[in-house]
């Protein structure tokens, strides 16, 4: 599947392709707590001691984090509300709140490093080189304009193209995201849309910059769970077409077992356990993060349903 259906847009792109991966290297545990499988020059994402401080008590503290990711690679990051996971991948995609601050450390992103004086490196990175999917998939959107006037007109920025063209290239990534009616969705203004179709076009508003790298915070968030449950398999069946890396950050370990092949878990702000999704499930954190992140969301929305499944 190649990343613009369109042949204008194919043409108006050459030469922004990703690069080649490098050769498969050794992992080496003793010097990267989570591993990628090739060397750190190579990756798309490297990560070395972050450490994030947080005035907030909406986002939890992080001490060296380390963690690599490459094309074509996933790594789902998991723990409780108060663990850290959230904040890694906020600092990564230059998203942190007010009250919180990268600390410490190198945030690597295709070669370019993100920590440092201002948040410049990280803003221009972010919707071309950095695909990000918040939690709330409405704080993307300026409510004032249609789905297709804001999609289009960024595309346009990025890579140059005819409004007519910038505008079928959408409804071909609203139709390849699974959004029914797309040319119709499309004219929509985002606060319209069914919670199901928003994440869709959200994803599909991400897809747009065809990302080397795409941070999902919470995926499906507000979604009800065979709805949320949809939208992770969704968004592995992408990473497998299209071979972005692939980072994910959850407090529901189900969700980022759909999504990834690779697990770290964090707890007070540290990686505690990392492996596959087998070897994580295996050693029963798994089965007890599912239940907390359940039970948490209980909590948080009153759901007799999410209360009763953990």
């Amino acid at each position: 599947m190649t990343p613009f259906p369109d042949p204008e847009l194919a043409v108006a792109a050459t030469g922004a392709g990703k690069p080649a991966a490098a050769p498969a290297a050794a992992d080496h545990p003793d010097e990267d707590p989570v591993p990628s499988h090739t060397f750190r020059a190579s990756s798309v994402l490297d990560v070395r001691g972050l450490g994030v401080s947080s005035a907030t008590t909406t986002l939890a503290p992080v001490d060296a984090i380390t963690l690599s990711v490459s094309h074509g690679e996933s790594l789902g990051l998991v723990g409780t509300v108060a663990a850290g996971a959230i904040s890694v991948a906020l600092a990564i995609a230059g998203e942190l709140p007010e009250g919180a601050a990268i600390a410490a450390g190198s945030i690597l992103v295709e070669g370019v490093e993100l920590v440092g004086p201002g948040r410049g490196p990280a803003a221009r990175l972010l919707g071309t080189v950095i695909g990000y999917l918040p939690a709330d998939p409405l704080s993307s959107f300026d409510r004032t304009r249609s789905v297709r006037n804001q999609l289009a007109g960024a595309l346009r920025k990025r890579i140059g193209v005819t409004p007519d063209v910038a505008k079928r290239h959408i409804v071909d990534l609203l139709d390849l995201v699974g959004v029914v009616d797309p040319a119709a969705r499309a004219r929509q203004y985002p606060q319209d849309l069914d919670p199901v179709v928003l994440h869709r076009v959200v994803l599909a508003a991400v897809l747009s910059g065809d990302p080397a790298l795409v941070i999902a915070v919470s995926p499906g968030a507000g979604l009800e769970p065979d709805a949320r449950a949809a939208h992770a398999t969704l968004l592995r069946d992408l990473w497998h077409a299209k071979e972005f890396a692939l980072l994910v950050a959850s407090t529901d370990f189900e969700i980022v077992a759909e999504t990834c092949d690779r697990v770290a878990v964090v707890e007070a702000g540290r990686i505690a356990l990392q492996g596959s999704v087998a070897e994580i499930r295996d050693a029963r954190y798994g089965v007890k993060s599912a239940r907390s992140a359940r039970s948490a969301a209980s909590i948080a929305s009153a759901s007799s349903g999410l209360a009763s499944a953990g």
